[in-house]
């Protein structure tokens, strides 16, 4: 299991999903390149930097090797990403578990930061922690995922999905209020899907 520091001592570890089939991108969305480095490879140092050492979660480790170390196999492949949560928070010993996708390049440490000190000061314990965007999308990612939610997800079988976890969970959601100053309520959850998205 790696080493992890800083937000890590307060129990957290962090994981990356990596493992969407990209059909609509046409090939390994992970890695195609923004600003001259792999979407993975952004994913990594905006949880990095926080201090902690994320595992990838896919369904073959081979094409990151050359970023990451350390991987999570998902046992399921192709049930989405509740299957990848599912499988994250099973190699989860801590009780908080930062999750992030790897085709989201405008998450970033600020943004991570404002989940995690959420964690630490929510009233209610336990409960999963996401953003909502300015048009009022949900977003299950970034995430900060209580490892006790993991028996939800493994309750609904291959027929779940995230928004339900996140109804059933009674997740916090956090407004646009919430993000850092001068960034644009959507930018931070823009996923890329299709080549033009670049």
């Amino acid at each position: 299991m790696p080493r992890s520091i800083g937000f890590a001592n307060t129990g957290i570890e962090g994981f990356i999903l990596a493992g969407g089939r990209s059909t609509r991108f046409g090939s390994n969305k992970a890695l195609a390149l923004v600003d001259g480095r792999p979407l993975l490879v952004h994913a990594l140092h905006a949880v990095r930097t926080l201090g902690i050492e994320p595992r990838v979660v896919c369904s073959d480790p081979s094409p990151y090797r050359e970023w990451a170390s350390a991987f999570v196999l998902s046992e399921r492949p192709g049930l989405g990403p509740l299957e990848a949560v599912r499988a994250g928070l099973s190699g989860s010993i801590a009780p908080w578990n930062l999750i992030v996708t790897a085709d989201m390049p405008g998450v970033d440490p600020d943004l991570l930061r404002i989940l995690l000190r959420e964690v630490r000061t929510q009233s209610v314990p336990e409960r999963i922690v996401c953003f909502e965007d300015g048009e009022g999308r949900r977003h299950p990612f970034p995430g900060v995922y209580p490892r006790s939610v993991l028996s939800s997800i493994e309750s609904m079988g291959d027929g779940g999905s995230m928004h339900r976890l996140l109804d059933e969970t009674k997740a916090r959601v956090l407004g646009p209020k919430a993000l850092p100053a001068g960034v644009h309520p959507t930018a931070p959850f823009r996923n890329i899907n299709r080549p033009q998205d670049l």
